[in-house]
Formats: C-alpha cells, sequence, structure tokens
C-alpha cells in the first residue's frame, strides 16, 4: 500500500485548516482588494486640493521623512503593481508586488505606532501586512508544490 504524505499532518487541527484555506491556489478577492486599498490610498496622499500629513498628528513620523506626494507615489505604484500582476498573471512579479505591499504597510503602521501610539490605524495597518504576507507565503507554496508535481505555476489573475 503506498504511503501519501500529506502536507496538513491532522486534518482536524486549526492549523491545517487554516493553512489549507490560506493556501488556495487561485487569487482571491482579497488579493484584488488590497491592490485597489494601495491605490486609493496612495492617490490620496498625492491629491493636491487636501494634505493629509500636515492635519492629522498621527502622520508625524512619515512627514519627517519625505513629503505626503511622495508615499502617495510610492504606495501607488505598489497597489499597481498588484493590480498588473494579478491581470496578466506573472508570477514573479505578483510576489515582488505582494512582498512589497507587505513592507510598505508594515513600515506604515510602524511609522503612525511611533507618532501616536494610541491611535487605531496602526493595527489596521499592520493588518494589511499581515494580508500581504499570507499571500506572498500562499505564492510560494503554490510555487513549491508545482516544482514538486512538476507541473507550471499556477496562474492568479482572470
Amino acid at each position: 500500500m503506498p504511503s501519501t504524505v500529506s502536507p496538513y499532518p491532522d486534518r482536524r487541527s486549526w492549523r491545517s485548516r487554516f493553512l489549507r484555506r490560506v493556501t488556495k491556489p487561485e487569487a482571491t478577492l482579497a488579493e484584488w482588494w488590497s491592490g485597489c486599498v494601495a491605490v486609493m490610498w496612495g492617490m490620496w496622499l498625492m491629491n493636491p486640493w487636501a494634505d493629509p500629513f500636515a492635519t492629522a498628528p498621527v502622520y508625524r513620523s512619515m512627514a519627517a521623512l519625505a513629503p505626503s506626494w511622495t508615499w502617495g507615489l510610492i504606495v501607488s505604484m505598489i497597489g499597481v503593481s498588484q493590480l498588473r500582476s494579478l491581470w496578466t498573471g506573472g508570477y514573479e512579479w505578483q510576489r515582488g508586488a505582494f512582498f512589497a505591499a507587505c513592507v510598505a504597510w508594515l513600515f506604515v503602521g510602524l511609522c503612525m505606532l511611533a507618532s501616536s501610539p494610541s491611535n487605531t490605524g496602526a493595527p489596521v495597518y499592520v493588518s494589511l501586512s499581515l494580508l500581504q504576507a499570507a499571500i506572498y507565503w500562499r505564492l510560494k507554496v503554490d510555487l513549491i508544490r508545482s516544482i514538486q508535481s512538476g507541473s507550471t505555476p499556477p496562474l492568479s489573475g482572470l
């Protein structure tokens, strides 16, 4: 009787159920949503009629590093990269875009935490970073599985 080793040791454990849900091979709504959020947030920081860095003290540490339009441009470019990678299905591009988003949102969250430890934005941006990390990890697992099975990496997107 051949032995099949499951990557999930116990199908009933919470860890196994979590891993099975996070490592689905198809693109999820969360991937599309996170790219749209990055583009919208970045565009808002770049708008000429409002300067969020001047009106909200929670952005103090970010304003010390660069003006709001620079932050907006960086985050918008990351969001466009995420959406482009999902649209075209570029596997390596997709992993790079979601890794960059993970680092960017973590940095934004930590900057907000440094400016004002009592603000509610820091946990939101850190959770966005964790979402990007989970997507990146799922993409990495998909690549490993495709190499082990001898097939091509799965394409996400439409």
